[in-house]
């Protein structure tokens, strides 16, 4: 078959299903992934600045233990507290039934949170030689304003994990 098998229709080519939707697809993937990631930022912007006016001194930022990530790592103001924050974000809207985004820390997630905190202990001894460890969630609540994400809220809940209790709430998952 030539060149004109494939403009008919003919062919292994008219097999395969369109490729522009496919490529359109991909992009709008990417645009929503893209957005998430701009979206995620903005709340743990506001979780930093909010902790930074509270007194705490921020350690890092996006700090990757092995594996896994600390959205943020901070000296509590009196300094007695190492804490490990999750930060967790969520768009309202007037009329729409908002879910906490601190709720979204379920028992998969504390699991991994603990996992964190030990392996940076262990890795990172002379940060507790006078500090407690300390799991802190903080949510933030975002607003549309023009289309643009305004924040709305922040919350912080100090010693929101702790390891015990985790064990126990996900052997009952």
């Amino acid at each position: 078959a030539g060149a004109g098998a494939f403009a008919k229709g003919r062919g292994a080519a008219a097999d395969l299903p369109p490729l522009l939707p496919r490529i359109r697809l991909a992009e709008r993937v990417i645009a929503v992934a893209e957005n998430l990631r701009a979206f995620g930022k903005i709340g743990e912007d506001a979780a930093a600045r909010f902790l930074e006016k509270g007194g705490y001194t921020i350690v890092g930022r996006n700090v990757y233990v092995g594996n896994r990530e600390a959205d943020i790592l901070c000296l509590s103001p009196d300094e007695r507290y190492f804490c490990f924050v999750e930060v967790k974000s969520r768009r309202v809207a007037v009329g729409d039934p908002v879910t906490r985004p601190a709720d979204a820390v379920d028992a998969r997630k504390r699991t991994h949170m603990i996992a964190l905190a030990r392996a940076y202990m262990a890795a990172h001894p002379e940060a507790f030689a006078r500090r407690y460890p300390r799991l802190d969630v903080v949510e933030v609540y975002l607003a549309d304003t023009d289309g643009e994400p305004c924040v709305q809220t922040v919350r912080h809940y100090p010693d929101a994990v702790h390891a015990e209790r985790n064990y126990r709430k996900h052997r009952n998952d």
